[in-house]
Parts: C-alpha cells; structure tokens; sequence
C-alpha cells in the first residue's frame, strides 16, 4: 500500500514538473491552465491551444497502447465535439523502459483503440464508432515519451536558471515554491484561479523569499535541506519575545492525541516561560470537542493554566481575548496560553491579530488566509518536525 501511494504522489509530482516545463517553454504571456480541457494542462497562444495530459508509469515494466487507450479516447472525444477549434492535442507519458521522445501512432492503431471492446470505455468508444475522422485527429495528436522523474526535475531546475533565478535559491526557495504555486492552482475550482503566465509565474517567484513546506514538499529530494533551511528562516522571529504567535495543530499530524499535551508544555518552557514573555500564545486545533476537552485536561494536569474562553459553561469571546493579570515580582500570570478549536478561532482571527500564524498541518487544509499577518504554512507529517522546526530538538530523525 505504501508504494502505491508512493507512486500516486510521485505520479502528481511529474505532472506539476511537466506544468512547469510546458510553461518555462511557453511564451511569456501565453496562458496557462492547469487541469484545462480534458485534463492536466492547457497552453494558449495567440493562434493555438495545446492540450496536454500526462501519464506516469514508473512501476510498468514495458509500454502497452491499451495503458493509454482513455486518455486517447478522452482527447478523440473533445475533438470530435470541438471541430472549428485550432487544438493540438499531446500526450506525455513515462515508461522506465520506452525510448525518449514522439512514439509515432498509426491511424490503424488509432481505429483500434476506437474498436476496444473495454466496457469501461464504452462511455467513450460508443460516441466515436463509425462517427470519427481518425485521419484529421492524428494531424492534431501527438504521443511523447516523457523524461525520467529525475531527469525532469533537473530540466525544470535547468529552466528556472535560464530565466534569471539565482542558481543558489534554485534547489531549497524557487523550486519547491514553483511546485508549491502549481499544487495549488490544480486545486482550484473555478477555472479562472487555475491559469497563470510563465511572466506571471516567474514574478511571484522572484517576490518569495520564505521557503514553502507544502504537502508535497516530503516527497522532494531536497526535503531535509528545506527542513534545515525553513528552520534558519523560522528562528529570526522565534528568537524575539515581543512576537504575538497563533499555532494551528492538525490532528492530522501522526500520533496527534498522544504528544499534543508534551509539545504545548516544551514549546511553553522555551517560549513563554519569563516576565519579558508578555504575548500569550494561541493555540488552536481542528478536532472534536471531546478530544479538545481532553486536551485541556491534560494541560492543567501539568500545572498549565490555560484560557479556554469559558465563561459560566459557555464561550465567551472578551473572556477568552482578555490578557491575564500578571504579577511579575511574584512571577505569578493568570494564564500561560489561549486554546480553542478550528470553528471558534475562524470567527475571531480579525479581532486579535498576531503577528506571526504557524499553520501545521499535512495536507495544509485549514482554509485560513489571514491578511497583514505573517503566514507560515509547515505542511509536516509528524511533531518530530514541528519540534525541530521551533529549535525545540536539533535533529528529526
């Protein structure tokens, strides 16, 4: 199972790495749509639309045109339902074993594919029999056989120094931004949030300089130099006491409920511990109220006063934003944090704004976009990572 997946995330990391090549290849102001058309990619010029899908077959020991028959069918499709369209229609696939390049397909192979007997085409193939010109779609198609995964990486990277990126920023900033940017728009609904220029693209990566650890950044093989280089860029604001800091906990990272309590009481004694510490820190998870009632329980077993904004059985907001009374001489402080779920502190986030919002979450889905406000998105898997991120542990391992 576990290569399975391995495979469906690399599946997607070539596709975004074929994104990136079609659009660093694309006129500057060309438009690019991802998951356009039929799927995947759309790139239009002035005079022309290229349509591409992309296929990888890591784990396939040699090429078979029935692998690629409903991508085939799917493209036939939109084409025999857009007639007066100028679209080339592309395929990009990858077999370990099958020779770089054009695969040239007959039109008798073509016809072939249009005869499969495969029921689950049959919602294709019944729309194309004895009703298709094969001869002036094979004018329009292409079928090419893609780079390895490693080598794409490396001609997407080599693209990326060709138009101006700093060489050194390459590998741990531009990259895993870029792959970041196209993981998003692919997750758009709306089509007009999918499309992006290659001038568009470039400008937006040019203006990043903090380092994206998306979900997809633990499948890259730079992933232990972008942990080491997003925990230096962390460190300049972690080091100062005057930072208001919101945490958002997923309990989507592993073994949420057991170490949750052990993170907060760590992350307390390194950060909030002295009378300088005058900023209570927020933290917030996306869970139920049983397990955050748990949570809270925990705590205060561990001598942790926390506000949870309870107030005579019921939340209430000004009890929960208050700040606590302190009496510094004593180093007595009413409470050492805020703790609330995902639903509350959506609807008060404009009310007490910080000033730097640690989002930790695996598949980065909070839904939070803050304006004015610091974001930094750690897409991570476990708190082995969040902790050595926050210079809590020195190591992840």
């Amino acid at each position: 199972m576990a290569r399975v997946a391995n495979y469906t995330i690399k599946g997607f990391l070539y596709q975004f790495n074929v994104t990136l090549l079609a659009i660093l290849d694309s006129q500057e102001n060309s438009v690019t749509t991802v998951e356009g058309l039929i799927e995947d990619i759309d790139i239009a010029d002035a005079d022309q639309i290229t349509a591409f899908q992309c296929k990888y077959h890591e784990s396939v020991d040699r090429f078979v045109l029935s692998i690629v028959y409903e991508p085939i069918l799917q493209m036939m499709l939109h084409f025999k339902n857009n007639p007066r369209h100028n679209i080339a229609y592309v395929l990009y696939a990858h077999f370990p074993n099958e020779p770089d390049g054009e695969k040239q397909l007959t039109i008798p192979e073509l016809n072939r594919i249009i005869d499969s007997s495969d029921g689950s085409l049959q919602k294709y193939t019944s729309q194309l029999k004895n009703n298709f010109d094969t001869g002036a779609f094979h004018k329009q198609f292409k079928l090419i056989m893609g780079y390895s995964y490693d080598t794409t990486v490396a001609d997407v990277q080599e693209r990326f120094a060709q138009n101006g990126m700093e060489p050194g920023d390459i590998d741990v900033l531009v990259y895993p931004n870029a792959i970041t940017i196209i993981g998003d728009l692919s997750i758009q609904k709306d089509e007009a949030k999918r499309k992006i220029t290659k001038a568009g693209l470039l400008a937006i990566l040019r203006s990043k300089r903090t380092i994206a650890i998306s979900r997809w950044a633990a499948a890259l093989k730079s992933y232990s130099k972008l942990l080491k280089a997003k925990r230096k860029q962390l460190k300049a604001n972690l080091d100062k006491n005057v930072r208001v800091r919101h945490i958002f906990l997923s309990q989507g990272l592993d073994q949420f409920k057991d170490e949750i309590v052990i993170f907060i009481h760590r992350y307390l004694q390194k950060y909030h511990f002295k009378p300088c510490h005058l900023n209570t820190p927020l933290f917030c998870f996306d869970c139920n109220q049983q397990l955050f009632e748990d949570i809270c329980r925990r705590l205060i077993s561990k001598k942790i006063k926390i506000n949870d904004g309870i107030l005579v059985g019921a939340f209430d907001k000004q009890h929960f934003l208050r700040d606590p009374v302190t009496n510094p001489s004593k180093k007595i402080r009413e409470f050492d944090l805020r703790i609330t779920t995902l639903d509350i502190a959506m609807n008060i986030l404009n009310e007490k704004i910080c000033d730097d919002l640690y989002l930790v979450a695996p598949h980065d889905n909070l839904g939070i976009n803050p304006l004015d406000v610091n974001v930094e998105r750690l897409a991570v898997k476990n708190f082995k990572e969040v902790r050595y991120l926050f210079w809590m542990d020195s190591n992840y391992e």
